[in-house]
Order: C-alpha cells, then sequence, then structure tokens
C-alpha cells in the first residue's frame, strides 16, 4: 500500500493500493458513511435521438455497500453521488459505483478515524514489497529465476550447469559453480521470500550445499515436475505461490493463536471469549488484546466497531485475523472474538 496522506484532524486518507492483499486490507478499513472519491466509468444520456455515452468521470460516493472481488481484482464502493466533475452531468444522490483496481488512487473522508484503521494501513504500508517473490526451478541442467507479483511471472535468468552425459555428480567442481552462480542471482534480487522447486535431488543438493556454505536465504523447497517456464506455470497452477504469498501473514496470526490458547489452558487464564463477557470486560478497560476475525466483523460490525473504539479508548491492542488462514478458522471456532484481559475482578 502506498501512503500519500493520512490527515487525522480532518479525518482523511489518500492511498493506493498495489496488491491484493491491500484491496482486503481496504474493505476493512472502509466503511458505511465515509465519503469515496476516485475517477470511474459512467453512462451520460445523451441528447434526444442518440444513444447514452460512456464517460470518464471523478466521483464522489457516500458509502452504502463495500465488496472486494478477488477474481476481478477490484474493491467495489458503491453508494449515492454527493460530487461529480464535469458537474454539467452531476444528478445529486444518483446511485453510483466505483471500481478501485491496483494502483487507482482512493480518497477518503472519515466522520472518525479509528486507531485499529489506522494500524491496518500501515500493516499494509509494512508489507508493501513482500509480495513479491523469487522463483527458482532447477533440476541438473538449468535453473530458470522468476519474479512472481500480482502482474504475473517475469524470469530474470536462465542458468546452465554445464553437465555433460551422466557425469555431472561427479564433477564437484561444475556443480558447485553451477549453485553458485544461481545464489548469486538470487542475492542480487534482493527478494526476502525464495521458493524452490524442482524435480529430482538436484534443489535438495542446493539447500545442503547452502547449509554447508553456511548461506542463510528465506527459502523454502518443493517439489515439481517440471523446470523451466513450464515448471513456473505448474508452482502457479498447483497453488504454491499463493499460499507461499501468504505465509509471512498465516505464521504471525497463527503464532498469536498458539499464544493465546497456551494462556487459556491456564488455571488463573486471563483469555476471555463471547461479546457480551468482552463488552463487559472492555467496559471496564480489562482488554489488553482484542483478536477478531473478518468474518466476525462483517457479521456484526455495528457491535464490533463499537467494541473496538471502547478497548481503544482503554489503550487497548485490536488483531484482525483472516479468515482464510487456520488462525483465523479456529478463531471461528470460538465466535470469532477473543480478549486478552489486564485484569479480573
Amino acid at each position: 500500500m502506498k501512503k500519500l496522506k493520512i490527515d487525522l484532524k480532518n479525518n482523511f486518507l489518500e492511498l493506493i493500493p498495489e496488491s491484493l492483499d491491500d484491496l482486503w486490507y481496504l474493505e476493512r478499513v472502509l466503511e458505511k458513511g465515509d465519503l469515496v472519491s476516485g475517477t470511474s466509468e459512467r453512462k451520460i444520456k445523451g441528447e434526444e435521438g442518440r444513444k447514452a455515452q460512456k464517460m470518464i468521470i471523478w466521483v464522489e460516493l457516500e458509502a452504502d455497500k463495500i465488496e472486494f472481488h478477488e477474481n476481478y481484482q477490484q474493491l467495489r464502493v458503491s453508494g449515492k453521488m454527493k460530487a461529480m466533475k464535469p458537474i454539467e452531468f452531476f444528478e445529486a444522490n444518483a446511485f453510483h459505483s466505483i471500481e478501485f483496481g491496483l494502483k487507482d488512487k482512493i480518497k477518503i473522508k472519515k466522520n472518525k478515524i479509528k486507531q485499529f484503521q489506522i494500524d491496518i494501513i500501515e500493516k499494509a504500508v509494512k508489507s508493501s514489497g513482500r509480495n513479491q517473490l523469487l522463483l527458482v526451478v532447477l533440476d541438473d541442467e538449468e535453473a530458470t529465476i522468476a519474479e512472481a507479483s500480482e502482474k504475473g511471472l517475469k524470469v530474470k535468468a536462465v542458468i546452465k550447469s554445464g553437465k555433460q552425459g551422466k557425469r555431472f555428480k561427479e564433477e564437484k567442481g561444475k556443480e558447485n559453480k553451477y549453485f553458485e552462480e544461481i545464489i548469486k542471482k538470487i542475492q542480487e534480487e534482493k527478494k526476502t521470500m525464495i521458493l524452490v522447486a524442482g524435480p529430482g535431488f538436484t534443489k535438495n543438493d542446493l539447500q545442503k550445499f547452502l547449509a554447508n556454505k553456511n548461506i542463510k536465504l528465506n527459502a523454502v523447497f518443493e517439489s515439481s515436475n517440471s523446470v523451466g517456464k513450464t515448471g513456473l506455470n505448474e508452482l502457479v497452477k498447483e497453488g504454491l505461490i499463493e499460499k507461499f504469498l501468504q505465509e509471512s501473514m498465516l505464521i504471525k496470526e497463527n503464532k498469536k493463536m498458539e499464544e493465546i490458547m497456551k494462556e487459556a489452558r491456564k488455571d488463573n487464564s486471563m483469555v476471555e471469549y463471547g461479546l457480551k463477557e468482552i463488552s463487559e470486560a472492555a467496559e471496564k478497560g480489562a482488554v489488553e488484546e482484542l483478536i477478531v476475525s473478518d468474518k466476525k466483523f462483517f457479521s456484526d460490525r455495528e457491535k464490533i466497531q463499537e467494541l473496538m473504539e471502547k478497548v481503544e479508548s482503554f489503550k487497548g491492542k485490536i488483531l484482525l485475523f483472516s479468515s482464510e488462514h487456520e488462525a483465523g478458522e479456529y478463531l471461528n471456532g470460538f465466535g470469532g472474538i477473543i480478549a486478552v484481559l489486564r485484569f479480573r475482578d
């Protein structure tokens, strides 16, 4: 997420989503009643006898419905129009929708910016750039190195091993040089996430080479049936790339849930369950951390946001978990909401 402006005094946000995750985050930041503006396409009635024409307009809406459509890579905001340019086509309170895609600027005017919304934005800003990972598919003949991002796959290098016949494994010098070239290219790309895959044992030999040379890379090793572009496409079809891109959030949320469950098993546990019980604790300023699944957040948004504001007023922390991950599913098993308390009566 690119943060262009956050004006807490005037409750104004100006942002540019750079990934699907950013659109997912924005769905959680936006709420009914927000004034949302951006460019859109609208049919403008022509003169009598002429067909309506499509025109690119700037429009400001009072948000009524907010929907993230992952398949279309869009965040759709619908509501009544409050302003429009060109002004001559403005229809006050006419219903309209804006579809925000990647790289589209979105301006948001709120009644009040809440701390948990700022936290979500900062999380998205910090994760910017981590949505790109490096892929390495290799066997004992060649390695293809590519960058995976929301825009697709871009091959950065193809490295040949120089293998001749069946003696490659016995010619350690050639194998070592092959691995050194691969590692050099990986390091040049400066990506924090690396996925290595391929058929046979070459990927395992590379893993051992890294360990023996004490070279630390944040790499995950998987199996694939092919190399080259075919191998890269296989990783896409098998869902390995999507899974890997989500691991950072997944690991953090799983660790947090493990910590909470460990605390819950204690005799004098400081973990509280249920919206009613947690709301009562929040009124007393007893909630240190409030953990909510996005499923619960959207199903009972008004009450949950009221609770979040109360927790924040006592300097409590808000964590919003995705229901698409294991930790979020586990949280939904407890009603989608858990709190860690500072104290009990």
